[in-house]
């Protein structure tokens, strides 16, 4: 185990036993109001603080162990900084699942649209009315869904090639499908890139999976008329199964190498 671990692990055994549990799923994380129900009282807490044994990371938010607080820390100040109800959603959520492969800042936070929040430093708040049907069951931190993640950030994004790739890289990567995007589409009545978004989904269920495999497909061979490719196609080489963007197969045939 790491320093880092070690130090959270023994910093959470001092806790009360109703407020271990949350502690250490929360990666030592906690609220106020969380200490509050299970026992300490303010002067407790701000001693804590004082005396350097916990951190506040944000207003009413403190990581109950020293030295620098882990991603995950820092992902559960957020939640824990927004109140309930709050989710990690957009690019944090895309984090969390492995559709983005980078941490991004600020950290993303949808909340129910009714309640009134003051994003703190490092948050990017956002407002939904469907944030209890949107978020996933049964996972730590909670996150929307993958189909809404995706679609918030198509609705976010500056450009088509963008939307393209969100979309292309949650199907190629066997995050979600055809019939879950679609049927997360359907309850939402705004919608930007509509028509888009339905070409986009079949084809990247079809076997486009990046932006300039759509747009060999979209507007090369059909806008050309040329015989579609087949794509991601598997290709047995010496024990290995690589698979070839379709905009390949066609150089590759007219070589004579397939």
């Amino acid at each position: 185990m790491s320093v880092a671990g070690v130090t959270l692990s023994g910093m959470v055994r001092e806790l009360p036993s109703t407020l271990r549990y949350l502690a250490q799923r929360q990666r030592g994380v906690v609220s106020r109001s969380q200490a509050m129900r299970a026992g300490f009282s303010p002067g407790m807490i701000k001693f804590r603080v004082r005396s350097g044994r916990w951190q506040q990371l944000h207003p009413g938010v403190y990581a109950t162990f020293t030295g620098i607080p882990s991603r995950g820390a820092w992902l559960w100040a957020a939640i824990l900084s927004a109140g309930p109800g709050a989710v990690l959603s957009f690019q944090t959520a895309a984090e969390l699942d492995g559709l983005s492969d980078n941490p991004t800042n600020p950290i993303h936070v949808t909340v129910p649209r009714q309640r009134h929040v003051v994003a703190v430093s490092g948050i990017s708040l956002h407002r939904s009315d469907r944030v209890a049907e949107a978020v996933q069951g049964n996972v730590y931190p909670p996150r929307t869904r993958i189909e809404e993640t995706v679609l918030d950030l198509t609705q976010a994004a500056d450009s088509f090639d963008d939307v393209c790739g969100w979309v292309t890289r949650a199907i190629a990567r066997n995050l979600t499908d055809e019939t879950r995007l679609r049927q997360a589409m359907t309850v939402r009545p705004r919608l930007r890139w509509r028509a888009d978004l339905h070409e986009l989904i079949g084809a990247a269920q079809s076997g486009d999976h990046s932006v300039l495999e759509f747009r060999y497909h979209r507007d090369v061979e059909r806008a050309h008329g040329l015989p579609e490719s087949s794509r991601q196609v598997a290709v047995y080489q010496a024990g290995r199964t690589p698979r070839i963007p379709g905009s390949r197969v066609h150089r590759l045939r007219r070589g004579g190498g397939v």
